[in-house]
């Protein structure tokens, strides 16, 4: 029995929502100094990709998204940087 792959389903953010994460993080990664945020990524701090609420999204630069997407920061500096 082979087992099939279920492909978890991201739902993109809004525009208004896009505007407001950018606005919250200044045009910056929180976590480096990157700006470039035409390449910025959306992480979901609950880890639910169904959930693209403002207050569950964090918008990051690539490098520092695949930190968390392979688990070498912890998602209690996610929520951290929220809180701020």
């Amino acid at each position: 029995m082979t087992k099939k792959l279920i492909k978890k389903k991201r739902i993109n953010p809004s525009h208004s929502i896009r505007a407001e994460l950018q606005k919250e993080i200044g045009s910056r990664c929180p976590f480096c100094p990157s700006e470039d945020v035409r390449h910025f990524e959306f992480h979901h701090i609950d880890g639910k990709r169904s959930r693209t609420l403002a207050n569950n999204l964090l918008m990051l630069c690539r490098q520092c998204h695949s930190k968390f997407t392979k688990k070498e920061w912890k998602l209690s500096e996610a929520r951290e940087k929220k809180r701020v």
